[in-house]
């Protein structure tokens, strides 16, 4: 496989991953052994190639309710249904999915209460094509942490591929 990043381009990218975009472009040219200048131009290029970042806001200290929406479909209609689903207005994202046969669409969605939520569904099994909705809600947060790692795989396209990271095999 062939290497997309150079050493420095990974370095800068664990500094900006690590702290969540809050490092300094003058610590990352520290860091990294280059110019302020260089920093920036490298950081600007670097986050617009390879990372995505997004703010938004935590409706939840608003009130509202994150649900997930599993829908299932028939007669081919997984996609138009999906793009009927993103005109409903509490419906932020809606993704195909696979691995559980029976569901076909996953959609995330903020209600304020009980009774929006039960609009929704009815709103939702009402589309052409939609064969069931069942609905699920994190009730309590156990943990959060960062996903594994992105440069690994950068790692993984430089050296030969080792053990598996998990089984050592």
């Amino acid at each position: 496989m062939r290497n997309l990043l150079s050493e420095q381009d990974v370095t800068i990218l664990g500094d900006l991953l690590r702290s969540n975009g809050e490092i300094s472009s003058q610590q990352l040219s520290k860091n990294v052994g280059i110019s302020l200048t260089a920093a920036r131009v490298k950081r600007r290029e670097l986050t617009k190639k390879y990372l995505t970042v997004t703010y938004s806001l935590n409706l939840q200290r608003y009130g509202w309710r994150q649900l997930q929406l599993q829908i299932s479909t028939s007669e081919g209609r997984t996609v138009s249904v999906g793009k009927e689903l993103l005109k409903l207005n509490p419906v932020v994202f809606v993704g195909g999915t696979i691995g559980e046969v029976k569901i076909d669409l996953r959609a995330e969605v903020f209600v304020r209460d009980g009774h929006e939520l039960v609009e929704l569904i009815d709103a939702v099994k009402a589309l052409h094509g939609v064969k069931e909705v069942v609905w699920s809600e994190v009730a309590d947060v156990i943990g959060t942490k960062n996903p594994p790692s992105q440069l690994e795989t950068h790692k993984a396209t430089k050296d030969s591929i080792g053990p598996h990271p998990i089984h050592g095999k």
